[in-house]
C-alpha cells in the first residue's frame, strides 16, 4: 500500500483557521476632539494583508491629519492681521485771505512757494494762395535783460545792440530801465527787465533756440561781463525770399480758427502736463500766441500759430498748510490736506505780475473749504507691528 503524505491524511472533520469565514467589517471607536466617541465602520479590503497593517496605516493617516491641522493653526496664528479704520479730524472754515508766495525759499522760515510751469503747442492750416511775393523779414523775440553790476538802475536806448557767442546781433525796439541788483549778504541778486528785440539783419539764420546774449557797447568796461541778456523764448520770422501770396480777410480767418483750437489744446495739455499734488487755477493761466513764418505745401500756403501757456502752480499741501495756519483755530503744524483746494475762488492781478521776473506774488482765495488732518500711514504701521492689543491704547495717544 503506498505511503500517503501528511497533506493527504487531515480528518475530514477539523476545519484549517483558513477555512473559518471572516466578517469583512469591524468597529473601532475613534475619539473627536470634543471628546465624545463615534462608532466607525472599517471596511476589510479584499485580499488585504493583516489587520495590524490596516490598523498602522490608519494610525499613519491620524497623524499626518492632526500634523496638517496643528500647521494650518499655527500659520492662522502668524497671519492674523488687524484692519485699522481712521476717521480724520475735519476742520470745515471759509476763507477769504490775500496769501503771498515766493518763487524761491527764503532761509528757514516755512513760506508758500510757487513754481511757473511752460507748455507750448503748434498748429498750421492750408490756405489758398491768390499769388507770390518776395519778402525780407527780420527775427524777432523776447529776452531778459539783468543787471548783477550794481544796485543802481541802468538805462538802455531804443536799438543797444545784444549778441550771441555766434556773433548774431540783435537790437532792443524801445529803451528800458535794467533795475538795480539787491544784495543779500555778499550775494548780489540781479535785477531784470524783460525787452522785444528784433535781428539785425532779415534771414532765417537768426532763427535761434534759447540763447545767450552780451552788450557789445560795453566791451572794455566793468559792465560787460556783469549785464546780459537771455532769450526768453525761440526766435522766429527770420525770412528772406518769395512766398505765397495771401488774402488778408482769409490769412486774418485762419489766425482765428487756429486760436481757438489752440486755446483748447494748450488748456488740456498743461493739465495733464501738471505734477500730481499740485494745483492750476484757471486765473492763474497766462496764454500768449505767436504767428510763425509761412511756408508752401504742395502750392498752396500754410499759416502757422504758436501758443504757449505759462502757469503759476502751488503744491496742494503746501497752500492747505497756509490756509490752516490762516485761520483753523488751534492748529499747531500738524501735516493737513484739502479736497477742495482746487474749487476755491482764484484772482489774481494780471497787470502787476511778471513771471520772468518776479521773486513772489500775491493772490487772494476765497470759499468754503475743509481742512483735513492727515495721518502719517507710515509711521503709524511701524508703530503698530508687533505690538499686542493691549499696548494699543497708549499707543494711539500718540495719534490725536
Amino acid at each position: 500500500m503506498p505511503k500517503q503524505t501528511i497533506q493527504d491524511v487531515t480528518p475530514p472533520e477539523r476545519r484549517s483557521i483558513r477555512n473559518i469565514p471572516v466578517s469583512n467589517t469591524r468597529r473601532v471607536f475613534s475619539r473627536r476632539e470634543d471628546d465624545a466617541e463615534e462608532e466607525v465602520e472599517v471596511r476589510r479590503p479584499r485580499n488585504s494583508g493583516s489587520e495590524n497593517h490596516g490598523h498602522s496605516r490608519m494610525i499613519l493617516w491620524g497623524i499626518a491629519f492632526l500634523s496638517l491641522l496643528g500647521l494650518a493653526t499655527g500659520l492662522s496664528a502668524v497671519f492674523a492681521s488687524t484692519t485699522f479704520e481712521v476717521t480724520p479730524t475735519i476742520a470745515p472754515v471759509s476763507f477769504d485771505q490775500d496769501i503771498v508766495a515766493y518763487r524761491e525759499a527764503k532761509g528757514n522760515t516755512p513760506s508758500l512757494l510757487y513754481t511757473v510751469m511752460t507748455v507750448t503747442r503748434e498748429a498750421t492750416a492750408s490756405v489758398p494762395a491768390t499769388g507770390e511775393e518776395a519778402v525780407s523779414k527780420n527775427a524777432t523775440g523776447k529776452i531778459i535783460i539783468y543787471n548783477k553790476y550794481t544796485t543802481a538802475s541802468q538805462r538802455l536806448i531804443k536799438n543797444t545792440r545784444f549778441e550771441t557767442a555766434d556773433g548774431l546781433v540783435f537790437r532792443i525796439k524801445d529803451a528800458v530801465v535794467v533795475p538795480g541788483a539787491k544784495k543779500g549778504g555778499a550775494e548780489l541778486t540781479p535785477g531784470s527787465v524783460e525787452a522785444d528785440v528784433y535781428a539785425d539783419q532779415p534771414g532765417e539764420k537768426y532763427n535761434i533756440p534759447l540763447s545767450d546774449f552780451t552788450i557789445p557797447g560795453f566791451k572794455g568796461d566793468p559792465r560787460y561781463n556783469a549785464f546780459y541778456g537771455r532769450s526768453k523764448e525761440a526766435f522766429t520770422g527770420g525770412f528772406v525770399g518769395t512766398i505765397k501770396k495771401v488774402d488778408p480777410a482769409v490769412r486774418a480767418q485762419a489766425i482765428s480758427d487756429l486760436n481757438t483750437k489752440l486755446a483748447k489744446e494748450i488748456d488740456a495739455e498743461a493739465l495733464a502736463e501738471k505734477p500730481d499734488g499740485f494745483v492750476l487755477y484757471d486765473k492763474a493761466k497766462f496764454v500768449t500766441f505767436t504767428e510763425l513764418p509761412d511756408a508752401t505745401v504742395d502750392g498752396k500756403a500754410v499759416i502757422g500759430l504758436r501758443a504757449t501757456l505759462s502757469g503759476i502752480i502751488f503744491d496742494s499741501k503746501q497752500l492747505a498748510t497756509t490756509i490752516a495756519e490762516g485761520i483753523v483755530r488751534g492748529y499747531a503744524e500738524e501735516p493737513v490736506y484739502s479736497p477742495d483746494i482746487s474749487k476755491l475762488n482764484f484772482f489774481l492781478n494780471r497787470d502787476k505780475v511778471r513771471l520772468d521776473t518776479d521773486k513772489q506774488v500775491t493772490f487772494h482765495l476765497s470759499g468754503p473749504v475743509r481742512i483735513v488732518y492727515a495721518l502719517d500711514e507710515v509711521a503709524f504701521t511701524k508703530d503698530v507691528l508687533g505690538k499686542s492689543v493691549g499696548d494699543l491704547p497708549a499707543m494711539l495717544k500718540k495719534y490725536p
